[in-house]
């Protein structure tokens, strides 16, 4: 089954129990469409880099699962139906790619990373 890792921003405005609920909704529907989700992760509240419809931050979801096609274009119909999603992406992993997803990023100190010269 081909691998895929989605990511979904929700309004800021909802409560945390809320956007609990959202995650569990969205994996039971990869579930009942035939998928099995890896991993489901909420990164939180982060700031957007751009607005969206006057929205300047968002609530990041990242889900990794395994599912056909079909599963997948349901999942995201389901999403943009959902007035609480912002934005849904979804994009195809290389086999090697699906390790676990990460944790939230850490935010970078004084901007980019400094460079080495060696």
């Amino acid at each position: 089954m081909p691998h895929y890792e989605t990511m979904v921003l929700v309004k800021p405005s909802i409560s945390d129990e809320e956007v609990g609920g959202i995650t569990e909704k969205l994996r039971g529907l990869l579930t009942k469409a035939g998928g099995q989700v890896t991993h489901a992760v909420q990164w939180g509240k982060k700031k957007l880099a751009y607005e969206i419809g006057k929205e300047k931050k968002a609530v990041y979801i990242i889900f990794r699962f395994d599912a056909e096609g079909a599963a997948v274009k349901e999942f995201e119909r389901a999403c943009r139906l959902d007035e609480q999603i912002m934005r849904v992406m979804t994009v195809a992993m290389a086999p090697d790619q699906a390790v676990p997803v990460a944790a939230a990023p850490a935010p970078v100190a004084g901007g980019a990373p400094a460079e080495s010269h060696d």
